[in-house]
């Protein structure tokens, strides 16, 4: 007889998404799990090698043009010290997420929350997640009007008389790759830009490996007349505080883990946990090597985006740096998704929020016991009564396919203007920031203020 091994985690595979939010958690046997999307679903189609580079890429992003800048202000034993811990706790995160996506049948990280904690939380979740998403796109928009206004600043030289204002340059750069990026974000599904988290990985290794290269190249020049002065430790709090929340930031991916999981083929705990770990050790090496080499080239004068500090036509430096521009700007679209998404959500999920304080749940179930009682006894008019008057073809189903048009058009006019409001404040937004560490600082404090808020109501 041939023998089937037996799994010992039992997975209630065909369960759906509606099923499994109302499955109680108290009482369940600790080895039961939930996939969501079903094991065998065919939307299932990622592999352990993709889903670890979508998860570097997701965690490797602009921010990492900032690190240098971590290690100049913090030195290297505070800043060593917190990317590792932040390193760490986002694996220990990214692993507990997925346990209790698999333990409540949740797809999302707000899921997660609205299953654990009641709509509330979910509602507040996604306010932090939008904020932070709208600071990425800011910064990415910073970054690539960094990266590509030296590179057209010659070329607006030679059609106008005199010297150009580089800062205008820069904005109409910045305007014309929003614009040229429209179609992208306008985009509900970014599979044409599944290859990017490969391309992305590679330009910022090129881009470090030609870093790491000029700062050996430039060490005995450095280290002969005293300018390469290496810090160990901080000079003052401010600089700690001004640059803390660069190297805590770096590892964010919590957004994207769940869907990550929900796209993998065969996917157990062990796949997972290798995806996890494989991508945030990669993504450490990676960005503590960067930032490094970043401020042993620069030292003192290392800039929040490090490109600033090579010259515009340096030829080691400038393939990496188109990479990373190009990699940047598709990024901006794959960030504005999930912004947008937010975005949209947070309405429906205030209004179950006021409907949960409200308990208009009870209220409902009221309403429906007596509308039962009333079709029971053949009083209601109602819905659900059904009398020989009563046509089988009624006006309002006659009417069906014109709200259904309007309801489409409403979703898509809704789903344009959603993206083009938050391009517009993006844009202003970077257009005005002065910098993009000043941008990385804000959106730490800005989400060390959320979570306070958040500890301040459920403690």
């Amino acid at each position: 007889d041939q023998q089937v091994d037996v799994p010992k985690v039992p997975l209630m595979n065909e369960l759906s998404s509606s099923q499994s939010s109302l499955l109680p958690l108290q009482g369940q046997s600790d080895d039961v799990e939930i996939l969501n999307p079903h094991h065998d679903c065919s939307s299932r189609r990622s592999t352990v090698l993709p889903a670890t580079f979508n998860l570097v890429a997701t965690i490797v992003g602009g921010g990492i043009l900032s690190v240098p800048l971590a290690f100049q202000k913090c030195g290297l034993v505070l800043t060593t010290a917190l990317m590792i811990v932040s390193a760490l706790g986002t694996d220990f995160s990214l692993y507990i997420l997925c346990s209790s996506g698999r333990r409540t049948g949740a797809t999302s990280y707000a899921d997660v929350c609205r299953r654990a904690y009641g709509p509330g939380l979910e509602l507040f979740l996604t306010l932090v997640l939008f904020v932070f998403l709208m600071f990425v796109m800011v910064a990415y928009m910073v970054l690539v009007r960094d990266i590509f206004t030296p590179i057209v600043s010659p070329l607006a030289t030679s059609f106008m008389q005199g010297e150009p204002d580089t800062a205008a340059v820069g904005d109409y750069v910045l305007l014309g790759i929003v614009i040229a990026m429209i179609p992208f974000f306008l985009q509900k599904d970014l599979h044409a830009l599944r290859y990017n988290c490969y391309v992305g990985f590679v330009s910022i290794s090129v881009l470090c490996v030609a870093i790491a290269y000029r700062a050996w190249e430039n060490y005995p020049a450095s280290s002969s007349n005293g300018s390469l002065n290496i810090k160990m430790f901080p000079s003052s709090f401010v600089d700690v505080l001004f640059a803390f929340p660069i190297p805590i930031l770096s590892f964010m991916c919590q957004f994207n883990v769940l869907g990550i999981q929900g796209s993998l083929v065969n996917p157990t705990r062990q796949r997972i946990r290798q995806i996890i770990d494989g991508a945030v050790a990669a993504s450490f090496v990676l960005t503590f090597s960067f930032g490094l080499g970043g401020y042993l080239y620069a030292g003192d004068d290392t800039n929040g985006n490090i490109l600033l500090n090579f010259e515009p036509g340096d030829r080691v430096i400038i393939v990496g740096k188109v990479g990373c521009g190009v990699t940047i700007t598709l990024a901006m679209a794959m960030i504005l998704l999930p912004c947008r998404e937010t975005l949209l959500a947070l309405g429906p999920q205030l209004r179950a929020w006021k409907q949960n304080n409200n308990n208009e749940i009870s209220d409902m179930k009221g309403t429906e016991d007596e509308e039962i009682a009333s079709i029971q006894s053949g009083t209601s008019s109602g819905y659900g009564a059904v009398s020989e008057e009563m046509p089988l073809i009624t006006e309002a189903m006659s009417g069906y396919h014109h709200v259904e048009a309007a309801s489409r058009l409403t979703e898509i006019l809704t789903h344009v203007f959603s993206t083009l409001i938050i391009a517009s404040i993006c844009y202003a937004c970077a257009v005005a920031a002065p910098g993009v560490a000043v941008v990385w600082s804000i959106c730490g404090s800005s989400l060390v203020s959320l979570v306070s808020i958040l500890f301040m109501i459920y403690s």
